[in-house]
């Protein structure tokens, strides 16, 4: 990676990866705790889909997003080491599939200093990795899941999908890959190629940040859930009172279950009923009997609740 900040191509990297920090940081600040781990179970999904549909590389989604859990969870290796790319190979296929020599890749990509370099970073080893090809298939799938896992590790990634960002514009992100960098690069400075993807992924995630801020925007977000449950109490397959709930466990991030009663305008009993029901709908959870309820939201659900996530 360069040295010099002052570089003007460079610094239009940085401006965009500021951006990019910047936007994330605003999506995390709305959603308490509790909220974004649920939202990032869908997101781990819609990343699958878009994944899928940019190489076509057959890879199940239960893999792709076991695979992007355990990301999220924290894995000990740097996202541009040989030890994570051997890793998520085996976890994706089941097998060992590092074929090519990665310790040039591996001692540039994962010494970045400065938080704006290592943002940077990501797409520059994204479009490395895959003018290397150094894994015996499925490396797009590779190059997407150690993006995500570059961006979870910098604190502004978890909430957004790399791959749906990468799939706006498929046509520029097909070109802009297929681009060969200088093979005596590694940097950003005088790599004009790898600088054009650099640019198109940074700008893409920023689009894509925004999206899902979009989204997730509280009233937003609230009157799409009113209107689902307006429809599936109307429809006899929601009792009434479940907006109350879920608006509370939305704003909250989690309700304890002895506070349905007071949320809704019902006896203890009735309030009981209401949160059986949405937990047999798969839409609130809780991690034991006397935990807090928690929100979900199932596929056919977020199709709704967040249209156009999973398509």
């Amino acid at each position: 990676m360069p040295t010099e900040a002052a570089d003007p191509v460079y610094g239009r990297l940085q401006d965009l990866a500021f951006d990019l920090v910047r936007e994330a940081g605003v999506l995390t600040s709305v959603l308490p705790a509790r909220l974004r781990e649920t939202i990032a179970e869908i997101v781990r999904l819609a990343d699958a889909r878009h994944s899928a549909l940019i190489d076509d590389h057959g890879v199940r989604e239960e893999a792709y997003t076991r695979v992007a859990r355990r990301i999220d969870e924290g894995v000990p290796s740097h996202p541009a080491s040989a030890e994570f790319l051997r890793w998520a190979f085996y976890e994706l296929f089941g097998f060992e599939g590092l074929i090519g020599d990665v310790a040039r890749f591996e001692s540039v990509y994962t010494a970045v200093p400065g938080q704006f370099r290592q943002v940077v970073a990501v797409p520059a080893s994204y479009h490395r990795l895959m003018q290397l090809q150094p894994l015996a298939h499925g490396n797009g799938t590779v190059a997407r899941l150690m993006a995500h896992a570059g961006l979870v590790r910098l604190e502004i990634g978890g909430l957004w999908s790399v791959s749906r960002a990468l799939a706006r514009d498929l046509t520029r992100y097909r070109e802009l890959i297929s681009a060969p960098g200088d093979s005596g690069e590694t940097g950003i400075v005088g790599n004009q190629a790898l600088m054009a993807f650099c640019r198109f992924f940074l700008a893409v995630s920023s689009a894509e940040v925004q999206v899902m801020r979009a989204l997730l925007d509280p009233p937003a977000l609230m009157g799409r859930v009113e209107t689902f449950c307006a429809e599936e109490r109307d429809a006899g397959r929601l009792p009434d009172g479940c907006y109350a709930v879920l608006r509370e466990v939305v704003l909250r991030g989690e309700l304890p279950r002895a506070n349905v009663e007071t949320v809704v305008p019902f006896r203890e009993r009735k309030a009981r009923q209401i949160s059986s029901a949405l937990r047999e709908r798969g839409l609130l959870t809780a991690d034991g009997v006397r935990a807090p309820l928690r929100l979900a939201i199932p596929p056919p659900v977020a199709q709704r609740w967040l249209p156009g996530l999973l398509e």
